[in-house]
Formats: C-alpha cells, sequence, structure tokens
C-alpha cells in the first residue's frame, strides 16, 4: 500500500488489484482520472508498472481538464487542440524520469549554493520531484554515496575552504553550513577529514611558501 502526496500521479495498469489511501492532513484534494486505450502510444505506462511519482505536471494537467470541461459541446477544433496538448504532457511524463539524472545534478549544485539550508533527504527527493529511494539510487551512481552523505561531503569541502581564511572563525562556518551547534561541526569535521577544524586552519595556514 502506498500513501498518494500532492502533486503526484498514479499509474494503476489495467486488470490488476490495488489499494490507495489519501494523505488524512490534506483536506481538499484534486483528483483526475486518465483512461487511455490499449494503444502503442501508452505502452510505456504498461511498463513502469503499479506505481506513485511525484510528478511537477499536475497543475497544467488540471487547468487542461478543466478547459475542456467548460468545452464540452462547444468549439471541436479548440478540444482537439486541449487534448494533443493534454496527452503531450501526460507522454511527458516519459521524459521527466528519463532525465532523472540531470534533476539530480541540478539538485546538488542548487544545494551546493545553499549549504547553510536544514536540507533532509525527503525536501531533496521534493525538489527533484523523486521519491527518496530513486534519489538515492541515482546519488549512487553518480557520487558513490547517499543523498545524505553526498550533503556532508559538500558541507565539509566548503568547511575546508572557508578554514583557509582567518576571517572566518568556526562557529561562523559552522553557521554558513547549517550546524548550529559548533561542536556539532566540529565532530563532523573532524570524523570526515581525520582532524579538528582548528588543527586543519593550523596545517594549512603554516606550510611553507615558496618564492617563485
Amino acid at each position: 500500500m502506498h500513501a498518494i502526496e500532492p502533486y503526484s500521479i498514479v499509474v494503476l495498469p489495467a486488470n490488476t488489484s490495488f489499494r490507495f489511501e489519501i494523505n488524512p492532513q490534506y483536506h481538499h484534494w484534486r483528483m483526475i482520472w486518465f483512461l487511455p486505450k490499449p494503444t502503442q502510444r501508452w505502452n510505456m505506462f504498461a511498463k513502469i508498472g503499479q506505481k506513485v511519482l511525484p510528478f511537477n505536471g499536475c497543475e497544467r494537467i488540471w487547468a487542461l481538464i478543466t478547459l475542456l470541461y467548460v468545452e464540452i459541446g462547444g468549439r471541436s477544433s479548440y478540444r482537439k487542440l486541449l487534448v494533443s496538448e493534454l496527452c503531450r504532457l501526460i507522454t511527458g511524463f516519459e521524459s521527466q524520469t528519463n532525465d532523472s539524472t540531470v534533476r539530480v545534478q541540478a539538485l546538488f549544485a542548487q544545494i551546493e549554493g545553499q549549504l547553510h539550508l536544514p536540507w533532509t533527504v525527503k525536501d531533496m527527493a521534493t525538489k527533484a520531484y523523486l521519491s527518496e529511494e530513486q534519489l538515492a539510487r541515482i546519488s549512487k551512481q553518480l557520487y558513490g554515496v547517499s543523498p545524505r552523505a553526498r550533503l556532508i561531503n559538500l558541507r565539509m569541502e566548503k568547511a575546508c575552504d572557508l578554514l583557509e581564511n582567518n576571517d572566518w572563525s568556526v562557529s561562523m562556518i559552522a553557521e554558513r553550513l547549517g550546524y548550529r551547534d559548533p561542536f556539532n561541526f566540529t565532530h563532523r569535521f573532524t570524523k570526515q577529514v581525520g582532524c579538528s577544524p582548528s588543527a586543519y586552519r593550523k596545517q594549512k595556514l603554516t606550510r611553507p611558501t615558496f618564492d617563485k
């Protein structure tokens, strides 16, 4: 059983039993049932199987369905145009799932510029329009580590850069990287790098320089 969250697409292949529940914390829902014919055009959904996945085209599809409802009995050419656009959006779901790698790369590029935010794996998955399981799988493929480990790595890499500048105190760096407790930051840095932030800074700032 899967809980259906807002902005989701639910794929239910024909002739299969299913059960779903709407998350009770959401009191207002708008749902669309789309029942395509078993043609070549829609075979991709049969291959996906029974799944609940994030989908960023929900609002546009809702707007198109609303326009179609208004146009029932109206202009046939306009209805055809709306149906064509609706089908384009839905079939575009396949390309959306195929560009997941690009979205995960874009996600971590955004995270790298906002390391101070309290990122969670759920937040990351939502940003990338992926399930947490999909995000974990793609993160492993791209970076060899989980999303959380990737976040920590980015923070520690930035910490190393900032520690080479005496203008940044350890407490300031901790806050800049999203650690409210400097001791937590120090513990994480020591575990990751092998020495404390202060020791790392001393090592970097006292290394010998050579005249060219």
